[in-house]
């Protein structure tokens, strides 16, 4: 038999009381009123129909208004001779009858005792809904039985509709029957699937109204009915078991049967990152299987919701899920550098931080900035399930600096869950502000001993300045060396050793200056901890001197191996966006990639862009020495694309050894540049089915604008959902369902009106995958509708 259906044997027939591997009894009394027999025999079937509820189904039928169909079964089990005298009663579909005067209480106890004792044949499973004035049934039926049930048995499923009245001689009232014959043989194990209409029911009271669906046959070589099984049909509906579930460590997933009209499609999804569903879309009987996504907390509470839909039928149904272990383990981050501080040609920085709670409960939130001079500052908040929070200028707002006075360092947050951080520092103009994004780090983000990073895409000269930050993760002060290198790998000046104090920013202003490197189109910088259990992490921030629009460059590991299931390579990257495009404002956006390979020895590279919304890809394929490979205005340089042709879409990178990439995507203008950093992603950061992802710091007004890219990093379509959060964690507007080509990127503009969402100071936004083995990379792009200059929030996956 179908897996399927195995574990459907064990569901509870809806509304009948027996269970699936107990027999419904089906006791069929076809009477007048005014007959002597049928009025002595009344008040016992009424009896009977009271002490026997959920386990048969008494039936009474107007003989005459009866005289064809479902009596015609009584006949054929009837064998005596004649004078035949109602009531005619049949149990069985007419395996066993009886008439006129008998004992009728031992006489009809007794067939109905005969009648449940003996196994089922089949699983019925039925449900039922009026339509105008007759019953729409829909059945499901699985023989269990070891032959085959065929249509020359006369096999057949009937409905028979009746009322809880006394209208007759006891409480039951038949107003109607329809049958529908097996178009074809049922074998051991199968299952039929079908709609059975009830034409109109003339004079029913509907509030009283119920259906009854069996599945007969006459057994091969004989002239008897046999009722295989019978089910109750209640109303559609989606029916999940178990109602809640309890999850553990030890016991980190289990299984939700989910059942209805065979109609149906559902999907099923999860609220919270730690919980896993899968398959996300299944048709319906079925099983969910849901599972635990990392260690989440012990009382972590999330919920599975599903959603039902067929046939104009739709329902929902939501299981929740609690978690059961140890107490959770604090969690810690550090934001690498905030500021309110004046910078050099007369700008004034600023930083704003946005916090998420993405997990499953309220968290206590506390936050310490480390100046680089000064005293440390705490401060602590509370941050509800779903919340989240957004310091506006956070030196200034939360901490307290006077906004006259001068200050720059580390904020480091402490949870008892983890959080979704991100921030984000810039600068004003009377146009509005330009600025770059800085990351939350936690220690498996940091730099140790023996594990160098790669600051990438380092340039000085008249137009441009690099400017080093290094912070550390540790309460103990760090010795890190910081030595540049050209395009060729060649070192480039003198190796700067720094002291970083603990939970402390070093930043090294006009880094080639400082190591005697002189102008450098091209560069990058290795990062070398040397104190033994010492932890930092470091960025670069590239500055254009017209604008002074900052490109923050996060610090990169080049790893020997991700080892991600179905990932091309183990040193896979992927820029999801690139350009060479017009934009809003007369902007004319391009992307620069730099391709870093920090070894020995040269790496084979095959490269491919897809358009934005899919096509087909452009393949290069390229041999890079130790050093640095830079392409400016990567879709023409590289891949050859006619600068008078538009064009947009994700970059794939495909090594045989580890390197770092990383990209620019600007506007050029007479008074300089913006743009924003996005790294080449590794596959082990996409968003996948059952590991969501969360992007914050998201905003929508007058004066801000987000959009949201999606890159597709697999072989297939992949459909993503996005959803919305306010500030206090309800929903902003609606899903929005995209469907994302092969390797391709596509791009949600104002994502906020793609979900049906007006204005909003803050949110956040959920990324789900809903195709098996699906990965997708996500990003925000936060535009200054002022000055046009964006801030790429990558998505956060935990």
């Amino acid at each position: 038999m179908d897996r399927t259906l195995r574990w459907l044997l064990v569901l509870l027939l809806a509304g009948g009381g027996a269970r699936a591997d107990e027999r419904l009894g089906l006791f069929e009394f076809f009477a007048r009123g005014s007959g002597a027999y049928c009025y002595a025999a009344g008040p016992i079937v009424t009896a009977l129909q009271e002490e026997l509820a959920g386990r048969a189904v008494l039936l009474e039928y107007d003989y005459d208004a009866f005289s064809t169909g479902r009596v015609d079964r009584w006949w054929a089990g009837f064998s005596g001779p004649a004078p035949v005298y109602l009531p005619l009663v049949m149990v069985g579909s007419g395996l066993s009858v009886c008439q006129g005067p008998v004992d009728y209480g031992s006489r009809y106890r007794e067939m109905l005792e005969a009648e449940l004792a003996r196994p089922p044949g089949a699983v019925v499973r039925a449900w039922s809904l009026r339509v105008g004035d007759g019953l729409r049934v829909w059945v499901r039926a699985t023989n269990l039985t070891e032959a085959e049930i065929t249509p020359a048995q006369a096999a057949s499923l009937w409905v028979i509709a009746w009322e809880d009245s006394t209208f007759g001689l006891t409480r039951t009232w038949v107003r109607g029957t329809a049958s529908k014959m097996l178009g074809e043989p049922l074998p051991p194990g199968g299952t039929v699937t079908t709609t059975v209409d009830v034409p109109t029911l003339a004079g029913a009271d509907w509030q009283h109204l119920h259906a009854l669906v069996l599945l007969e046959h006459r057994p091969a070589g004989g002239v008897r009915y046999d009722l295989l099984q019978a089910a109750l049909a209640p109303a559609p509906g989606l029916s999940v078991s178990p109602s809640s579930l309890v999850l553990s460590a030890t016991r980190p997933t289990a299984e939700l049967l989910v059942d209805g009209p065979h109609v149906l499609t559902c999907s099923a999804r999860a609220d919270v990152p730690w919980l896993h569903v899968e398959p996300a879309i299944r048709t319906v009987p079925g099983k969910v299987t849901v599972g635990l996504v990392g260690s989440p907390p012990a009382g972590a509470a999330g919920t599975v919701r599903l959603d039902a839909a067929g046939e104009g039928l739709a329902f929902s149904a939501s299981v929740a899920v609690a978690v059961e272990g140890p107490a959770p383990e604090p969690w810690a981050a550090v934001l690498p550098a905030a500021a309110h501080a004046p910078g050099a040609l007369g700008t004034f920085w600023r930083t704003d931080v946005a916090a998420v709670n993405d997990g499953p409960r309220a968290s206590r939130v506390t936050l310490t900035f480390v100046p680089v001079e000064g005293p440390p500052a705490t401060r602590t908040t509370t941050l509800g399930a779903g919340e989240t929070v957004a310091w506006t200028d956070v030196l200034s707002t939360l901490f307290g600096l006077e906004p006259e006075a001068s200050g720059s360092g580390t904020v480091r947050i402490e949870a008892d869950q983890p959080l979704a951080l991100a921030s984000r520092t810039f600068m004003g103009s009377e146009a509005g502000t330009f600025g770059g994004f800085l990351p939350a780090v936690t220690a498996g983000d940091g730099l140790a001993p023996g594990r160098a990073g790669i600051l990438p895409h380092l340039t000085r000269g008249p137009l441009f300045r690099t400017n080093v930050g290094v912070a550390n993760l540790g309460p103990s002060a760090v010795a890190v060396t910081l030595r540049l290198r050209g395009g060729a790998g060649e070192r480039l000046g003198a190796p700067l050793s720094l002291a970083v104090p603990p939970w402390g920013l070093v930043q090294v202003v006009d880094v080639f200056g400082e190591a005697g490197a002189g102008d450098q189109d091209v560069a990058f910088a290795e990062v070398d901890v040397t104190t033994s259990g010492g932890l930092v992490w470091a960025y670069a921030s590239v500055i254009d001197n017209r604008t002074g629009d900052p490109t923050i460059v996060p610090v990169e590991v080049p790893v020997e191996a991700e080892g991600v299931s179905g990932s091309a390579s183990p040193h896979a990257r992927t820029v999801p966006a690139a350009a060479h495009a017009p934009g809003a404002n007369g902007s004319l956006w391009r992307t620069d990639v730099a391709v870093v390979n920090p070894s020995g020895t040269a790496v084979s590279i095959e490269a491919a862009f897809t358009p934005a919304g899919g096509g087909a890809p452009v393949a290069r394929t390229f041999v890079l020495a130790p050093g640095v490979r830079f392409e400016p205005d990567v879709l023409c340089s590289l891949f050859g694309l006619d600068p008078g042709s538009p064009a947009s879409g994700a970059i794939r990178l495909v090594p045989d050894g580890p390197v770092t990439v990383s990209s620019r995507t600007f506007n050029e203008t007479g008074a300089g540049t913006f743009g924003a950093h996005l790294r080449g992603v590794g596959d082990s950061g996409a968003v996948t089915p059952g590991r969501p992802g969360t992007i914050p710091l998201l905003e929508k007004g007058t004066s801000v604008r987000t959009n949201v890219g999606l890159a597709n990093v697999g072989e297939e379509v992949v459909t993503v959902v996005l959803r919305l959060s306010a500030a206090d964690g309800t929903p902003l507007g609606h899903e929005h369902v995209v469907a994302v080509p092969a390797g391709a990127l596509v791009q949600v503009d104002d994502v906020f009106a793609a979900c049906g969402s007006g204005d909003a100071p803050i949110a956040w936004a959920r990324v789900e995958v809903l195709t098996p083995g699906g990965r997708v990379q996500a990003y925000a792009s936060v535009i200054d509708n002022g000055t046009g200059d964006p801030t790429i929030v990558p998505v956060s996956v935990r």
